[in-house]
């Protein structure tokens, strides 16, 4: 092989590829054939067809494993071990299902919550040049406190591009409620006033229609996708009237492409508006315009920011009790940020924090079910694993079987989860009060299978550890020295810190239901019993309905009617309104509704004060709350008669109600307002008025209601008339907060539910290891009571531990979670018991119902080998 003239490349490459036992004989055949065609054929052409050859011979008789497999990882040793697996998954059915619907449960549950999570971390993603767009958040201090909003002051907008040369370019807007009657109903409707450019740097994309018209033109709006969708508006929607206005444009949807929730856009060139002193109120001044710039590639945001607060020192000088000072906040953060904005669904930084400690808390409770029922599962073979090591088996051998096994285990939970997960997300997607987006990314899936196999690991290799290491003596022996097996310790263990979790979740979950249940069960300040709310498709022309309402107050049955602008006290606030005396220049935020006179006879509401003749004698009259009263300084003693300003209108006040008589208004504290006591509210009485419902207090519900709907059929035949009890509407109130508890009573049911299943699969396991033990004190005498007790003490114990950790630490984050929310519930003893007894009653119980059936068993069974 010295004299070689083998091309030198390819002839290593053979080499290294090639058997040793095989390279001399093959080589030297190559060679013999490569200086034959040298001599015939040339050269070059030789070596292309060495060439040909040395790669014709890849083949597997002729190359070698350069990284042979580990004989432990083989495939036939891989086979049987998965053969096995399978056979001990068939064989243990109760431990396989609990494992498998356990491991299910969690991953569900963490599907929803990382899919919210993501959601919001994909809003105002697909915007253009969204690095370099930023919003001017403000804080605002007061004899308050410190908020921050997501608003500027008014005064800011004017004078953006004078005080900001970086900006390329900037925009602002200011939102409005807007309530119209639609299709003979009242909606309320998210909107917009932007200012010209507002697409320009937001850019949403237009589906229909030329937003071009909408900027040129007031009058003309544009709608987004979904609320289009949702009021079906049909096809052709472009040029139609819609309360007033000219569509012209249809957007996309902003609901989770972007932290804005607007269903409507129009255009406004005066955003730079300042009012007048005498016009000016906190809240307009405070919260009426949000602000963008798009800033140059070059500019730096800590000169930029120094100049807005050199502008708020500007207005800071002429305040008293009030500061501003501005912060940049880049476009791609908005939909986590801690400034506050109306759009409710908006998940924060905050939610972020307790959904990722919602994630953390399954995957541990996941984790240790899993491991403490493969430990169980795997007690049960310590026969089979010690003739297995006595035959020869390995440690890694062991090891191997049981990674394998909980692997599949792992894959089959991670399987359910998905079903769960995709048969459920469109009704769970409704509840949630935030984005969600149900459609789940490569690598969302990439890293729950990841997470299973994971869980699945550390669950085959905690006993797989413990019992390989055991010698098979002892595993044959009745009873396993505790000090060398700590097995056992070691699921005790575990128990309790899932226990732990589990019974932080029940107590903190139950006060909170219990909060929600205090709302529910708030007593209403005025009777509405009888009372019913006439549902029916609004004419267009109000000419006859003024007519239903008189022939309806002439049927004896009806006690009286009203036509009201909300279902008082049901309906959330739909009207604000800035108020003060004749006498004071401040004025104070409000919550107002309309009504005719009749409202007194129909809802009959408590009242310390009252004057009927200013209601009589005066075009527009008003009943306040108390709160109303404090926060504008009138004396409760001469309240009657005292004007009340609302713009250029004058009502006197009427009367004064005992309480306040919304009790539906959120229970979250609104801006201002300490706690619901402090919430200020009006009823603004018109004799004659039309609003926007009609509601009856009848007292005979079968016979008035026979006779409304024939006076109703009699000038509207063509309309269908739906009587809505106002008593049944008031218990469905806070449907935002029930939603939330929906998604947390779900959340928590299944972290209860893994809890039960792993105290399951031990109470089977407990029974199992001592079913001779059992027998033995059955043949003694004992009876199934305290059999029963014996087996359950154990379950006491670690549950009266779990709840002493627990129960601290839910209590101080429930106290912080009820900052802000009004009248927290008081937590006395009597609450802790009930809670205590119940979490008790459940472990005690699902544990119980699986030991007492094996106390009664005959004891024959369990001692027969004896």
């Amino acid at each position: 092989m010295e004299n070689n003239k083998t091309p030198r490349f390819w002839t290593k490459i053979f080499k290294w590829l090639c058997h040793d036992s095989l390279f001399e004989e093959l080589q030297g055949d190559l060679e013999e054939s490569y200086i034959n065609n040298t001599n015939t054929r040339g050269e070059r052409k030789a070596k292309a067809i060495y060439r040909k050859e040395v790669l014709k011979m890849v083949r597997g008789s002729v190359i070698q494993a350069k990284l042979p497999i580990p004989k432990k990882l083989k495939l036939s040793l891989f086979r049987m071990h998965f053969i096995l697996s399978l056979r001990s998954i068939k064989r243990n059915t109760s431990f396989t299902i609990l494992n498998v619907v356990g491991f299910a449960a969690a991953i569900s549950v963490c599907l929803f919550i990382a899919n919210t999570i993501l959601t919001a971390y994909q809003l105002d993603k697909s915007f253009t040049n969204k690095e370099n767009i930023y919003r001017i958040s403000t804080h605002i201090h007061d004899r308050d406190g410190s908020q921050f909003t997501s608003y500027s002051p008014v005064y800011l907008y004017g004078y953006l591009n004078t005080i900001l040369p970086e900006a390329k370019r900037t925009t602002g807007f200011k939102e409005l409620n807007r309530r119209m009657s639609f299709r003979g109903r009242d909606i309320d409707i998210s909107s917009i006033e932007a200012s010209p450019n507002f697409l320009e740097l937001l850019d949403y994309k237009v589906l229909e229609g030329a937003i071009e018209t909408v900027i040129e033109n007031p009058s003309h709006i544009a709608l987004t996708k979904d609320f289009v969708d949702k009021y079906s508006l049909g096809p052709d929607l472009i040029g139609k009237d819609f309360g007033g206005h000219i569509i012209s444009a249809v957007l996309e949807s902003p609901k989770l492409t972007s932290h804005l929730g607007f269903e409507w856009l129009n255009y406004n060139d005066q955003l730079d508006y300042v009012p007048p002193v005498e016009l000016k109120y906190e809240y307009y001044v405070d919260r009426s315009r949000v602000n963008y710039i798009e800033i140059h590639d070059n500019a730096e945001i800590e000169i930029i920011e120094e100049k807005l607060n050199r502008f708020a020192s500007n207005i800071n000088d002429t305040l008293d009790t009030k500061s501003y000072k501005f912060q940049l906040e880049n476009l791609a953060t908005l939909g986590l940020s801690k400034a506050s904005l109306y759009q409710s669904d908006l998940l924060t930084s905050e939610g972020i924090e307790v959904m990722l400690i919602f994630i953390l808390i399954m995957t541990v409770i996941a984790s240790i079910n899993y491991t403490n029922l493969a430990s169980a599962k795997a007690m049960h073979r310590l026969k089979e694993i010690g003739v297995r090591k006595v035959i020869g088996s390995k440690k890694s051998h062991i090891l191997s079987q049981f990674l394998i096994e909980t692997g599949l285990l792992g894959l089959l939970g991670l399987g359910l989860g998905f079903l769960i997960y995709f048969w459920f997300s469109k009704d769970v997607g409704d509840l949630i009060p935030f984005g969600f987006n149900p459609q789940i990314s490569a690598p969302t899936i990439l890293v729950f299978i990841i997470t299973a196999l994971l869980v699945s690991l550390i669950a085959g290799i905690v006993p797989g550890i413990f019992l390989s290491k055991i010698s098979p003596l002892n595993l044959f022996r009745p009873k396993i020295s505790k000090k060398s097996f700590s097995l056992h310790t070691l699921r005790k263990v575990l128990l309790v810190i899932q226990l732990t979790v589990s019974a932080f979740v029940f107590v903190f979950g139950s006060l909170f239901w219990k909060q929600y249940d205090t709302y529910q069960s708030e007593e209403l300040s005025m009777d509405i019993r009888d009372t019913y709310m006439l549902d029916f498709d609004w004419p267009d022309s109000t000419k006859h309905l003024r007519a239903l309402k008189n022939e309806i107050d002439k049927i004896p049955e009806v006690e009286a009617s009203s036509f009201m602008s909300k279902l008082i006290p049901i309906d959330d606030v739909n009207g604000l309104m800035m108020i003060k005396t004749e006498s004071e220049s401040d004025s104070i935020l409000t919550s107002i509704s309309w009504a005719d006179t009749s409202f007194l006879h129909t809802h009959q509401p408590e009242m310390k004060l009252l004057n009927a003749s200013i209601i009589k004698n005066n075009s527009s009259s008003m009943l306040v709350n108390q709160s109303l009263l404090d926060q504008l300084n009138i004396p409760l003693e001469s309240a009657l008669g005292t004007i009340i300003k609302s713009g250029e209108n004058l009502h006197p006040i009427a009367g004064v109600f005992e309480k306040s008589i919304s009790t539906n208004y959120s229970p979250i504290v609104s801006v201002g307002k300490e706690n619901g006591d402090n919430f200020s509210e009006t009823v603004i009485l018109k004799p004659n008025s039309i609003n926007n419902l009609l509601i009856v207090k009848v007292n005979n519900q079968e016979k008035s209601f026979d006779k409304i709907e024939s006076e109703f059929l009699n000038l509207f035949p063509e309309k269908q008339l739906t009587f809505r009890s106002i008593e049944s509407l008031a218990r469905n109130r806070y449907s935002e907060l029930r939603n939330v508890l929906k998604i947390f009573t779900y959340v928590f049911l299944c972290i209860i539910l893994i809890t039960l299943m792993g105290q399951m699969g031990m109470a089977i396991f407990n029974a199992n290891i001592k079913a001779k033990e059992i027998g033995i004190r059955k043949v003694l005498g004992a009876s199934v009571p305290h059999l029963s007790f014996n087996l359950v003490k154990g379950t006491l114990t670690q549950v009266i531990i779990a709840l002493l950790i627990a129960i601290p630490i839910a209590t101080l984050l429930f106290k912080n979670a009820m900052g802000d929310y009004r009248n927290p519930i008081p937590l006395t003893p009597q609450l802790y018991s009930s809670i205590i007894l119940i979490f008790v009653l459940i472990i005690v119980i699902t544990v119980v119902t699986l030991i007492v059936p094996r106390a009664k068993a005959n004891p024959t069974e369990s001692l027969r080998n004896e």
